[in-house]
């Protein structure tokens, strides 16, 4: 085995530790987003595996925290985020949330001028 391939598997590992380790601990969010977060981890680390244990983990963050938002949007915006989960999600939660803010700003410009993190 050389040098490349012995780095590429010991990422890997180091990958999978980290997943084993998010999988068992205990998470902030509720059983209802539990199958949610499963499915970002996966999704991230198909997706970024290759760019190390890093990149994955801020992917598993950016979504996390872009699910959170969503949850917390006002029942008026549900049709949009609904339209939006429909055709983004296999892009991840970040671009469903992206693509609801940007539908939610031509809807209603208020809520555009509202700092990323009051969304």
């Amino acid at each position: 085995m050389n040098r490349k391939h012995a780095a590429i598997l010991a990422a890997r590992i180091a990958i999978k530790a980290t997943f084993a380790f998010a999988i068992a601990a205990p998470h902030p969010l509720s059983a209802q987003t539990y199958e949610e977060q499963r499915q970002i981890m996966s999704q991230c680390r198909a997706q970024l595996e290759v760019y190390g244990r890093d990149r994955v983990n801020s992917c598993v963050k950016e979504n996390t925290d872009a699910v959170r938002a969503l949850q917390s949007y006002p029942k008026e915006y549900q049709q949009i985020v609904e339209r939006c989960m429909q055709q983004m999600q296999p892009m991840g939660y970040a671009a469903v949330k992206s693509c609801a803010d940007e539908d939610i700003a031509t809807y209603d410009p208020l809520h555009a001028m509202m700092p990323a993190t009051q969304r």
